[in-house]
């Protein structure tokens, strides 16, 4: 059983420059898995009208007509929504939302949005001047990891981490103690005492315990770090890898990459063969370094699969018409959130 299915792609050639297992197409390696079993079958769930995997257009494990292309596939849908109240203004305009993306309205573009907050107190708008002091109340209320904001791209979630860390929390410059975290790519290592962690995947938030032992190497900056998993309930000791704090890519460039394993194998080259090679640079701990990203504020690709008590949703509107992409990104945002939602600088013709 697979949820959240929405999130896997099928891009092989994306998924072969980091990947470490498979063939980089996930969702035929899903498949390809099940069908090595006997009498095995495969539950897929996932929300349709949720953000498409990162290049694509549209959810392939959704699309019934698509996935009988592996075989036989039976399809239901579920309407009915439980994470908000069935009154909440959350829940009313996720299906306003929802129901414009079924109906096709958007593909040519549309010039305004229908969001209803007449008579609702768990969305409200929120200029730029009010923001400082509606995080503040909002981590009084709902603290820090009940509270999450939700942005369109890495540059606009890093200007927000710094601007919180400054005015917010009034953290200095630089990795501190307690600070939220989140892993941007999947790690294999530094887990193997760890009871009930296979691995660290690629979304999981973590706290910081302590950090130390900065060093510079093929041309990235390192640091031993113990991290705190809440959803394990675990400590980790590894090494992090802290380049893509402040990147406005989602992991390491891809030349950051190629360097780091250039490097990383000219250490091993007196292992002789080109496999021997690759073995020790897959156990390598520079290698497999987690790389982290502060984590008050993130992309709505990061998010899916999570939910906040409050949400602040940055306005990711820079064009005049607003489209499918837009209406799938507006709908996972809102229902990010539990029971209260903060609309950042929304435009007046979002709303009725």
């Amino acid at each position: 059983m697979v949820d959240e299915v929405s999130l896997i792609g099928m891009d092989t050639a994306q998924g072969q420059q980091g990947a470490l297992f498979g063939t980089g197409n996930l969702l035929e390696d899903l498949v390809d898995f099940v069908r090595s079993g006997v009498g095995c079958r495969l539950v897929m769930m996932g929300d349709s009208a949720q953000l498409p995997p990162v290049g694509l257009d549209s959810s392939p494990a959704l699309n019934s007509s698509f996935m009988e292309g592996f075989g036989g596939v039976r399809y239901c849908e579920l309407t009915s929504v439980v994470r908000q109240e069935k009154e909440s203004g959350i829940l009313r305009n996720a299906t306003i939302l929802r129901e414009l993306i079924a109906s096709g309205a958007a593909e040519s573009g549309m010039d305004s949005l229908p969001m209803d907050l007449n008579g609702v107190d768990d969305i409200v708008r929120v200029s730029g001047g009010e923001l400082v002091d509606t995080l503040t109340d909002a981590y009084s209320r709902f603290g820090e990891d009940g509270t999450m904001v939700l942005c369109r791209s890495n540059k606009r979630a890093i200007r927000y981490n710094m601007g919180i860390r400054s005015m917010v929390q009034f953290k200095e410059e630089g990795l501190v103690r307690d600070d939220k975290l989140m892993i941007v790519k999947n790690c294999y290592q530094f887990v193997e005492n760890v009871k009930g962690l296979d691995y660290i995947a690629n979304g999981d938030m973590a706290r910081l315990v302590r950090i130390g032992g900065f060093e510079e190497r093929y041309g990235l900056h390192f640091a031993d770090a113990t991290l705190f998993f809440p959803d394990y309930d675990a400590e980790v000791n590894a090494k992090v890898c802290l380049d893509t704090l402040e990147s406005e890519s989602a992991t390491l460039s891809y030349e950051q990459q190629n360097a780091l394993y250039q490097g990383v194998s000219a250490d091993y080259s007196d292992r002789g063969s080109k496999k021997r090679i690759w073995d020790a640079v897959r156990e390598d701990k520079y290698f497999n370094a987690l790389q982290l990203k502060y984590a008050d504020a993130i992309t709505c690709h990061k998010s899916q699969g999570g939910q906040w008590d409050c949400v602040f949703v940055d306005c990711p509107f820079w064009q005049d018409q607003y489209g499918i992409e837009d209406l799938k990104w507006l709908y996972t945002a809102l229902t990010r959130a539990v029971k209260q939602v903060y609309l950042v600088n929304f435009k007046d013709n979002c709303f009725v």
